[in-house]
């Protein structure tokens, strides 16, 4: 089991693997999201970015992605802004 999907299991209370394909399915589709947000490729095992990618998750899975976008504008804007600064520093070197 990867650490991302213990820790969503460990997030929504899950301690049975039955839905360990549907997690690791929601886990793919949440980074494909938040990478298309960012504009580019994400780190998941930075803090932020796992924190972000657990929290898409869990409005995924209790199917309210659409709410998701709304209450996490602020770290889906400062997202962004990481990653463009972190591309913006790799060019310059």
């Amino acid at each position: 089991m990867n650490n991302i999907l213990e820790d969503l299991k460990l997030k929504l209370n899950i301690t049975w693997e039955d839905q360990d394909e549907l997690l690791n399915h929601i886990i793919n589709s949440s980074k494909e999201y938040l990478n298309y947000i960012a504009g580019r490729s994400i780190d998941y095992t930075m803090p932020f970015n796992k924190s972000i990618l657990l929290e898409c998750c869990r409005y995924d899975y209790n199917n309210a992605r659409e709410l998701f976008e709304i209450n996490f504008n602020r770290e889906l804007i400062a997202l962004q802004i990481k990653n463009l600064v972190t591309e913006v520093n790799y060019d310059i070197k």
